[in-house]
């Protein structure tokens, strides 16, 4: 067992409380809303205009695994399209050489006012960009000469990340490894599966984390389902996970199956992103991979993001059934594209 050092403990007890705090905050949104649109109908709006640059920040969970931060910058950046503001945030502390080319994108606006918003529901709730707009709204009302800077709370979800897929590809693409993305694209197609598997020990387990732990013997039917696509019969496949070998041994008896275990963390997100066909685990690394990706993607629904039944994204059932014709439709541009 991994023990934090005792100087991070004010900050660790912080965020406890912050995220109790939110937790209180969406359970009040509805009568948060109506006190707010109550509060903006005694001031006056802004004047038309008024040229102050307001900016949305968003918070990065210092402690959190890389696709974690990822997934809440991507939260940051369609909340700040949501509510028309330029997004600064936080760099990521598990990517401080900068991999993923996401973080603050220019420097924090200088005497700005700092306006917390509250916690709310992810965007399934129309109250929730209500209640974010009537606050942003509010502030501009009571500070109208002055310049804010509106933060979200902290893991402000959002449900669908789909919409910022391309603007995570294009960070990744601009980034320090955006042409090894570019070179493992234009290699022979493979399919890649992500299991996920705990990063430190006891991080996840098949009784704490049923929902996240997928059994190997799970896999053995996804890939019988893959395999039975004519266009993919012949092409490697390989496994990407941490772990020894022998969890995976009625994976790798498999023909054309390959171990690919243990290895560099950002290597293996590319090598996800790059693959034909990327079969994603319960986990916002490879789902994050997904988004990278511009090629067929498939992930086992329902999950706690949305997976989209369309185009290039394909779901695959609890048992790891498979609509054939679904796959098929998501590979013809993919396939047969110079």
């Amino acid at each position: 067992m991994t023990l934090r050092p005792l100087s991070t403990l004010p900050l660790r007890v912080g965020l406890k409380l912050r995220l109790r705090r939110a937790k209180r905050e969406r359970d009040a949104q509805q009568s948060s809303l109506r006190e707010t649109l109550r509060q903006i109908s005694r001031r006056p709006p802004r004047p038309a205009g008024a040229t102050v640059d307001d900016v949305l920040f968003v918070d990065i969970h210092p402690y959190a695994l890389v696709g974690h931060q990822l997934s809440a910058w991507m939260s940051g950046y369609l909340w700040a399209r949501d509510l028309q503001l330029e997004l600064e945030s936080a760099q990521f502390s598990k990517d401080p050489q900068g991999t993923y080319a996401v973080g603050t994108k220019s420097a924090p606006k200088v005497g700005a006012r700092r306006i917390l918003l509250p916690s709310v529901n992810d965007e399934r709730d129309p109250t929730s960009i209500q209640l974010l707009a009537a606050r942003v709204e509010l502030a501009r009302r009571r500070w109208p000469e002055e310049r804010l800077r509106f933060e979200l709370a902290l893991d402000q979800p959002r449900w669908d990340l789909t919409p910022a897929s391309e603007a995570l590809r294009i960070a990744v693409l601009r980034g320090p490894l955006g042409d090894r993305l570019r070179e493992l694209e234009a290699t022979a197609p493979y399919v890649a599966i992500h299991i996920r598997r705990p990063a430190s020990v006891g991080e996840i387990s098949p009784q704490a984390h049923p929902d996240r732990w997928i059994d190997a013997s799970w896999y053995v039917r996804v890939i019988s389902e893959i395999r039975s696509v004519k266009e993919l019969r012949e092409i490697p496949i390989r496994i990407i996970s941490l772990g020894g070998a022998s969890e995976f041994e009625q994976l790798a008896r498999l023909e054309g199956v390959e171990l690919c275990l243990n290895g560099d963390r950002d290597d293996d997100f590319l090598r996800l992103a790059a693959a034909r066909v990327l079969v994603f685990a319960p986990s916002s690394f490879s789902y994050n991979a997904a988004l990278v990706s511009k090629q067929a993607v498939i992930g086992r629904a329902p999950w706690w993001h949305e997976i989209p039944s369309s185009g290039r994204w394909v779901r695959l059932g609890p048992d790891g059934e498979l609509d054939r014709a679904l796959l098929e439709r998501a590979l013809v541009p993919r396939l047969h594209s110079s």
